[in-house]
C-alpha cells in the first residue's frame, strides 16, 4: 500500500503575500527534509540542516520550517523554507528530527516566534481575533482553550459564531409595518 507524503497544507496555515515568508536556501549534503520539518542553519557554511537541539554547529537554533521535500543525500541541493511571518500548526504536528523533549520543542517554538512564525492551533488564532473585536467576551471560552484540544477550540469557535449572529440580529433595525402592507417586516423600505 502506498504511503501518503506530507504536504504543505498540512502544516502551513497562513503566509505573507507574494512569497514574503519564504526564503531560498541551500540544504546541506546528507540531509533529507520533509514539508513541515523544523530546520536550523549550520554556522560555518550557512547551509540548512534539520534542527538538532543537542548540536553545537548552529543547527541547535530553529530558523525556519522546510517548505517542500528536499533529498540532499547525494550532495547540496537548493530548497525553500518558511523563514518569517507565517502561521503553522502547533508544535506536536510539526516534523522534528530525532526525538527532542517538549522543553526543547518549546525553546524552538520560541525561537520561531521571534522570527514571526507562530505555531499554534488555527482555532486559537480565530479565538484571539474574536477577543480582539470584543465578541468572545460574550462567552466563557476558558474551558475550551485551556485544554488546547482541536475539538474544544472548534466548539468555542462555533459558540462564538452563534453569539455574533445573535448580537448582529439584535442590532438590526426592522422597519415597522402598517396594517395592510403586503411586504414582510424588515424587507421593505418605508413604503407604508
Amino acid at each position: 500500500m502506498p504511503t501518503m507524503q506530507a504536504t504543505i497544507g498540512q502544516f502551513l496555515k497562513y503566509e505573507a503575500p507574494q512569497n514574503y515568508s519564504r526564503e531560498d536556501v541551500t540544504v546541506a549534503s546528507g540531509q533529507t527534509l520533509v514539508p513541515g520539518q523544523v530546520v536550523g542553519r549550520v554556522t560555518a557554511s550557512g547551509k540548512i540542516a534539520a534542527f538538532n537541539p543537542t548540536a553545537s554547529d548552529g543547527t541547535q537554533n530553529a530558523i525556519g520550517i522546510a517548505f517542500a521535500a528536499v533529498d540532499a543525500s547525494g550532495g547540496d541541493k537548493p530548497g525553500v523554507i518558511i523563514a518569517r511571518h507565517a502561521i503553522v500548526v502547533d508544535r506536536d504536528n510539526l516534523v522534528w528530527a530525532g526525538s527532542p523533549t517538549n522543553a526543547q520543542k518549546d525553546a524552538a517554538i520560541a525561537q520561531l516566534k521571534a522570527l514571526g512564525i507562530l505555531a499554534e492551533f488555527w482555532g486559537q488564532v480565530y479565538l484571539r481575533s474574536m477577543r480582539r473585536y470584543g465578541f468572545a467576551t460574550l462567552l466563557d471560552l476558558t474551558p475550551f482553550t485551556a485544554g488546547g484540544t482541536a475539538s474544544g477550540v472548534r466548539a468555542a469557535g462555533y459558540a462564538a459564531q452563534r453569539a455574533i449572529a445573535g448580537r448582529a440580529a439584535g442590532r438590526r433595525r426592522r422597519a415597522p409595518t402598517r396594517p395592510g402592507c403586503t411586504r414582510r417586516a424588515g424587507f421593505h423600505r418605508r413604503c407604508c
